[in-house]
């Protein structure tokens, strides 16, 4: 981080240096100084796409899907070809009960980027983060032939059907 904010001091025109300090901030915990180095960015470059990216995934993580959207989209306005954005974009539909475009994307990704296992085990570990056990039950099950032999996602369904039932951590 202090590397990161010394190319930033020396180049306030480095935008990666700018994107990944705003990131460091973010995951520390300091959203305004995230938020300001992001500002900074697209100022710096507005034509940018991992900036709204960037954007888009904190709105995602603090839950408010509709700005996530409009970031995510912006960003694949700018660079269509960010796996991750779609992603990020995908769930931020199922969240807001649209399910039209989210399956949309499952089969865009499927079909162009990622494999479907990768696309389903990001779903269901994202269902699951956010509280949605059955859902991530539902998704490891109906998935069952692509997860069949992952230790992971047997885990992880098996650790959501303990929530989904009520019991304790």
């Amino acid at each position: 981080k202090a590397a990161l904010g010394k190319a930033v001091e020396l180049n306030s025109m480095n935008i990666e240096a700018i994107n990944e300090l705003a990131v460091c901030h973010l995951e520390k915990g300091n959203p305004r100084a995230g938020i300001a180095l992001l500002d900074l960015s697209i100022t710096v470059d507005p034509r940018q796409s991992d900036v709204y990216r960037l954007y888009g995934v904190l709105f995602y993580r603090s839950g408010k899907f509709d700005k996530a959207v409009e970031f995510l989209n912006q960003s694949l306005d700018r660079d269509p070809d960010q796996s991750e954005a779609e992603l990020y974009l995908m769930m931020a539909y199922y969240f807001l009960n649209d399910k039209k475009s989210y399956v949309e994307i499952v089969e865009h990704l499927s079909a162009h980027s990622l494999n479907p296992q990768t696309v389903l085990r990001f779903a269901a570990r994202e269902l699951f983060m956010h509280g949605y056990f059955q859902e991530t039950v539902k998704v490891i099950s109906d998935s069952a032939a692509l997860f069949q032999g992952d230790p992971s996602m047997a885990a992880l369904r098996q650790e959501a059907e303990r929530r989904a039932a009520g019991l304790p951590k």
